[in-house]
């Protein structure tokens, strides 16, 4: 991993923990969505350095990873990120309060290429910015 501003440790085992816990279905919504606000997550960013998503049957999705390892594997997966994946650090209630401006169905895809993806629509909630550290991971 390569950027600016030295690395950060980012610790989200609370959101894991509480993806597991859902995945049994033994979970708490409303942990899972604390868990996830107060999170830091990986966001990738396409070459235009804008958050990379993708729009299917009409539902815009925006990739999160709770580590950069997860990040990489879904960056392996995908031919049109190349061998290195531009990325911010994000808290997860930015990435929701920035979902909320995009018109239409909006959704958060976590994790989704390893062992335990979940999937999290958003709610609607006020405006927000993203100006958080932005680095590349290599795939």
């Amino acid at each position: 991993m390569s950027g600016s501003g030295g690395a950060v440790r980012i610790d989200n085992a609370a959101l894991r923990h509480e993806v597991v816990l859902a995945r049994h279905g033994v979970g708490d919504d409303a942990a899972l969505l604390a868990a996830f606000r107060s999170s830091v997550l990986y966001v990738p960013l396409d070459a235009d350095q804008q958050v990379a998503g993708a729009r299917h049957e009409g539902v815009r999705w925006t990739f999160a990873f709770t580590t950069a390892t997860e990040l990489a594997a879904f960056a392996a997966a995908r031919d049109d990120l190349g061998d290195r994946v531009s990325y911010a650090t994000v808290r997860g209630d930015h990435v929701l309060e920035g979902l909320a401006r995009v018109p239409g169905d909006t959704a958060v895809a976590l994790d989704v290429a390893g062992d335990a993806p979940m999937v999290l629509p958003a709610p609607h909630l006020p405006g927000h910015h993203l100006s958080e550290t932005t680095e590349e991971v290599s795939a």
